[in-house]
């Protein structure tokens, strides 16, 4: 049972970021479409939302309980200074080379996310 509930919350996860990669397809879009606006909103904060209620959940699954404040925080302070730099770093990208490039940017980082869990799925 517990493997299934593993593979559950990471299912779910590679699901999640698979609506940012979508969401953020729709906003390249959105310049011909602007309907394709409301699509990203959707895709994009239902993804993020529920990977945000999930890290918790896959990093104890795979890391384990014990010392967990510890490792979530070890854990998460990669993605938090990532995500401190992203808008300046984002738009240093959209000066130097555009909006296609930063949006390809995060459809591949959402991919690679979803494709790192894959590989963390089979070691479990």
């Amino acid at each position: 049972m517990m493997a299934a509930t593993r593979t559950a919350a990471i299912r779910l996860t590679q699901i999640a970021m698979g609506s940012l990669a979508l969401g953020a397809l729709a906003m390249a879009g959105a310049a011909a479409a602007a309907p394709l606006v409301l699509v990203f909103a959707i895709f994009q904060g239902a993804g993020y939302g529920v990977v945000g209620i999930l890290r918790a959940v896959v990093t104890r699954e795979v890391l384990g309980q014990q010392n967990f404040g510890a490792i979530a925080g070890a854990v998460s302070l990669p993605a938090l200074l990532a995500f401190a730099a992203a808008p300046f770093l984002g738009a240093v990208l959209m000066n130097m080379a555009g909006p296609v490039p930063l949006l390809m940017l995060c459809i591949i980082a959402a991919l690679m996310g979803a494709a790192m869990l894959r590989v963390t799925a089979r070691t479990l």
